[in-house]
Formats: structure tokens, sequence, C-alpha cells
């Protein structure tokens, strides 16, 4: 069974980093991002959020939970993209950042804000 307060800030941490994603895409590399960009990008990232705090795997380190859920999320969303006729490099970006997102948030989760998964 997952814990609440672990969901409520890997959800919130997938949301900081979606910000930080949009906001980083769009100030500093200068892409051109729009307001549906940004509710994709925080909808992959407050996904992720979910999938780690609702994930009840023990076996895995914080840090292979964090790049699993980051994959798995990651991998729905780069073939929705992939559907929407989306380059092969937004794709493969998708693919490749996203095990990185998770382990942030797993971090964030786990790590700092000490909610770690409850061994059952």
């Amino acid at each position: 069974m997952f814990e609440a307060r672990r969901l409520k800030i890997a959800v919130f941490m997938g949301f900081l980093c979606g910000v930080a994603c949009f906001f980083m895409g769009k100030y500093l590399y200068g892409l051109p991002l729009g307001a549906s960009n940004l509710g994709f990008i925080l909808l992959n990232r407050a996904m992720i959020g979910f999938a780690v705090g609702i994930s009840n795997i023990t076996t895995l380190t914080w840090s292979r939970h964090g790049a699993l859920m980051g994959a798995v999320v990651g991998a729905i969303f780069a073939y929705a993209d992939a559907m929407l006729g989306f380059s092969w490099v937004v794709i493969v970006s998708i693919l490749c950042i996203n095990p990185i997102f998770g382990i942030i948030i797993e971090f964030g989760t786990t790590v700092l804000f000490g909610a770690p998964i409850k061994k059952t």
C-alpha cells in the first residue's frame, strides 16, 4: 500500500521538475515552447511523480527505482509524441531525459523530504 505523504511529495517534486524543464528549455535553450508544451511537460513530470509515489517496489535502490519509473512513464509519453508526429529527436530526448527526472524526483522524495518506500 502506498503512503499518502510520499505520493503528495513525489507529485509536487514532479511538478517542480516540469516547471524547471519548461523554463530551462524556453529561456536557457531558446526553444519555441508554448502553453500546450507547458501542459504536456507538467503532465509528464507529474505522472513520473505519481508513478514514483504510488510504486511499492522495495527491491530496488531509490536511484534505480526513480530511473525505472521515469523510463516507464517516459516510454508512454514518447509513444504519444510519436503518434502526434513529433520528430525522432524529440522522442529520443524524452526517452533519455525522463529516467534522469525520475531519479531527481525520487531523490527529492526519499532523501530530501525523508519519505522512502515503506517496507511491508
